[in-house]
């Protein structure tokens, strides 16, 4: 009498890329899958592919080198990848260190410069002016960040960086001129409702100096290195009207 025969074992495209370390172009040369069987997640979704562990082993074992020669060029382009992020990061927190707000008008004029701004902006504008609606005024005209937007754009991460600088000068603007204004809520706006916060931006709520410094952390400035906003002067406000 034989012995029964072994049972077969799959494993699916995940455990490819887990256990053996292939990318889908290497997976890709494997040819088509030994079996399919339904969607264990999804009832709808496409039939789950599956390989032989025999094949794989034996295939692996046989495309060494090509395994490993992919798994150089990865790490390579992983590396590259993360040099330009943090060259990125170093020239956004290089500007940042160079920001210099320049004086604001005292608070009745400035009130006035933002409802001229909504109203040519907005045809249905009411009127009233936010604590939000200063904040934003400040960041757009009274200091270089439109400059800092133009260097992250096209940048890796390029995202993340304007979300951390933005961040960035809500805090310092909200505790320079008292603002009654979550500077989240400021840089994001309604879209908290729908998205949510960002991890990293998670657990501040009511803590603006705890924030502040966890933003300049990410940027790659130091407490020393703080934005110095002038106070406001008569001067200023002839100027900026």
């Amino acid at each position: 009498m034989t012995e029964p025969q072994q049972r077969k074992q799959y494993i699916t495209k995940s455990t490819l890329k887990r256990e053996f370390k292939l990318t889908d172009s290497l997976i890709k040369l494997l040819g088509e899958p030994d079996a399919a069987r339904s969607n264990p997640h999804y009832k709808s979704g496409p039939p789950m592919q599956l390989y032989l562990r025999e094949r794989i082993v034996q295939w692996v074992a046989e495309h060494h080198d090509l395994i490993e020669s992919t798994a150089s060029r990865r790490k390579a382009a992983q590396k590259a990848v993360e040099t330009k992020r943090l060259s990125a990061r170093e020239e956004i927190a290089a500007l940042v260190r160079k920001l210099r707000m320049r004086p604001i008008p005292e608070r009745a004029r400035l009130e006035q410069a933002v409802r001229y701004f909504l109203a040519d902006r907005y045809e249905d504008y009411d009127g009233e002016v936010t604590e939000k609606a200063l904040c934003s005024y400040i960041r757009h005209n009274y200091t270089n960040y439109e400059e800092i937007l133009e260097q992250v754009k096209g940048k890796v991460g390029a995202a993340e960086l304007y979300e951390n600088v933005k961040v960035y000068l809500c805090c310092r603007i909200i505790q320079k001129y008292q603002l009654d204004v979550d500077p989240l809520y400021d840089a994001f706006g309604e879209a908290i409702d729908f998205f949510g916060l960002p991890q990293r931006f998670k657990g501040y709520k009511d803590n603006i100096a705890g924030l502040e410094a966890r933003v300049a952390q990410l940027i790659g400035i130091q407490d020393k290195d703080a934005t110095t906003f002038p106070e406001s002067t008569e001067k200023a406000d002839t100027d900026s009207s």
